[in-house]
């Protein structure tokens, strides 16, 4: 049973966020971000100076004051009572260290004079604290939780989709306002009519165009899988046809603060339709990972089956293995931004990412078709498109090569032949030299093939600068020493698979103790590289401390690896290590550009 004290706790918690946001919106659009160029005080003091920016900048700030009271009473109280409810104790728990982390970007976005990207990641911030209170409001005002059932699997893939979609559409949103790009696209629905824009900051705003018409299609699908196969689910369609009236709006309002050429009530109806759009998929997808949760009827439709086209190019995505390509193009894009000091020239960008895609997902293809001999006797492998029989072995041959050769024309035609020789030597390593010869051969084969996944920095870097240095290589280190803990936690869990068919991974060859002293070796070796940028002083201080607080959680969960030795504390760390990378990369491209 859920405390009355609680539910009135987070949902003024989610009120308040919402009108906080809304009112950044107010202190970046009327230019009152320096207001107040200190922080905490005003000028110095505690009451501002009678003008208008400062009291709207300190209006902003006791807001936040007010808001953050009730974020961490919840926090408190979940903390108290509802320990064992994870998905309410957690979400609280994340909204309160997003808030920790949401106070330092406020001073920080003050304190270096309101730079673009610091105010982006500020706003990008808002929008996950106002997320994860939301989760734990769903979830506490239908507290009825029935584990989700198969069917319910595939609305639950494309709501998250959808939800990462729409936080993708707001931050280059961000960016079109932090930039003014918005002002140099003044027609709609083609800018400056032109197709594709010459110049960088209309760039910038036509492909928030583009992102919001493919993510709006992405969204459309998901509400009508979810009326097809949920439309018993009551609450789920209410939230659903609340969504799409919500982006309906934000669609005619976006065209028209274009026609008005921004005004700042239409700017601020943009964010705060944008912001509700945000909360009304947060509760979709939380409703649909509740899944056989039912209102009043307990009959079950029919479950709609995927059309041949459907399967088809599913079947053939999950050949790239998305997920491992979603990674790579982290560390490609992080890579180009820190050439680039900033956002690199749009079409490098694009092309770079296209290209890496393409690399990442023809050598997934090939490692697939080589080792589908082994896949089909690996229970976490069976299912696969090859082992399974959904594509044919020669299918899957054929797609893989395309991908590749499509990616090496992609770096040399549109970018230049340095990004395409190193993409074909990660393509060949990985395909070859790791799948062919050092899996099957010896247990080090993680370390030294780590090389492949440690090489799309390196084409990222030499995408923008058509040349590699020094700091390049650290990038390139960083990966290489991060491989093995990453890899080494996975196969830990998997053990039983790789000693089946003779693959001789650590913990197969060296057993487990060997497997858990050899994680933190490397972990300490990698949080090492880390420091080296800093201490040559290509990075500062803000990277420094963002290095060393997250390498020593990656420490401390191998110490507790090595000295726990158990599957749950192995899933942690690999789990940890994910975030790690793609957060020590953010800190290196917010340090960089500034």
């Amino acid at each position: 049973m859920i405390s009355p004290l609680f539910k009135r706790l987070i949902l003024a918690a989610v009120v308040t966020t919402f009108a906080l946001i809304v009112l950044g919106g107010v202190v970046r659009l009327t230019g009152s971000g320096l207001g107040c160029p200190d922080w905490p005080l005003c000028h110095g003091e505690i009451i501002p100076p009678l003008n208008l920016q400062a009291w709207i900048e300190y209006t902003h700030r006791l807001a936040a004051a007010l808001t953050s009271i009730f974020i961490v009473g919840a926090a408190a109280f979940a903390f108290w009572r509802y320990r064992r409810d994870k998905i309410i104790f957690r979400a609280t728990l994340a909204a309160f260290i997003l808030l920790i982390a949401q106070i330092l970007l406020g001073a920080l976005t003050v304190l270096l004079k309101l730079p673009a990207v610091i105010v982006a990641v500020h706003l990008s911030n808002a929008m996950l604290i106002f997320a994860a209170l939301l989760l734990a409001a769903t979830y506490a005002l239908r507290p009825v939780q029935i584990a989700p059932n198969a069917s319910d699997a595939r609305l639950r893939r494309r709501a998250l989709g959808s939800l990462i979609g729409a936080f993708i559409l707001i931050v280059s949103g961000t960016f079109v306002t932090g930039t003014s790009a918005g002002y140099t696209c003044p027609t709609f629905p083609i800018c400056n009519d032109q197709i594709l824009p010459s110049a960088l900051l209309p760039q910038i705003a036509f492909l928030h165009r583009v992102v919001a018409a493919a993510i709006g299609l992405h969204i459309l699908f998901t509400f009508r899988r979810a009326r097809q196969t949920h439309a018993h689910y009551r609450a789920l369609m209410r939230v659903a046809n609340l969504a799409l009236a919500i982006f309906a709006a934000q669609m005619l309002i976006g065209a028209w603060n274009v026609i008005e050429k921004f005004p700042l009530a239409l700017n601020l109806l943009h964010l705060a339709a944008a912001t509700a759009f945000w909360g009304a998929l947060v509760v979709f997808t939380a409703l649909a990972y509740q899944g056989a949760a039912r209102d009043t009827e307990t009959s079950v439709l029919p479950r709609s089956q995927p059309s041949h086209l459907q399967s088809l190019i599913s079947n053939y995505v999950l050949l790239t293995k998305p997920w491992i390509v979603a990674l790579l193009l982290v560390t490609t894009a992080g890579a180009m931004l820190i050439a680039a000091r900033g956002i690199p020239p749009l079409p490098i960008l694009f092309f770079g990412l296209l290209g890496g895609a393409c690399a990442a997902g023809g050598a997934n293809a090939l490692n697939s078709y080589l080792d589908r001999d082994l896949d089909k006797q690996m229970s976490r492998t069976a299912q696969r498109p090859l082992p399974s029989g959904r594509v044919s072995p020669r299918a899957a041959l054929a797609f893989g090569i395309a991908l590749c050769v499509a990616a090496v024309a992609i770096f040399f035609a549109f970018v230049n032949a340095l990004s395409a020789l190193l993409a074909f030597a990660g393509i060949v390593y990985y395909a070859g030299i790791y799948t062919q010869l050092l899996k099957r051969a010896t247990p080090q084969n993680v370390v030294i093939g780590g090389a492949a996944g440690a090489l799309p920095p390196l084409v990222g870097w030499a995408a923008v600068t058509n040349e590699l240095n020094l700091f390049a290589v650290y990038l390139f280190l960083i990966i290489f020493y991060w491989t093995p803990p990453h890899t080494w936690a996975l196969m830990l869990m998997l053990k039983k698979d790789y000693a089946r068919v003779g693959i001789p991974m650590l913990p197969v060859a060296r057993g487990d103790a060997e497997t858990y002293r050899q994680i933190l070796l490397y972990s300490l070796l990698m949080v090492a590289i880390t420091l080296i940028p800093f201490s040559l002083m290509e990075l500062g201080a803000l990277y420094f401390a963002a290095a060393l607080a997250l390498g020593a959680w990656f420490v401390y969960l191998a110490i507790r690896l090595w000295r726990g030795a158990s599957k749950p504390l192995a899933r942690r760390l690999y789990v940890y290590s994910n975030a790690y990378l793609a957060l020590l990369f953010l800190a290196m491209v917010i340090d960089r550009s500034l």
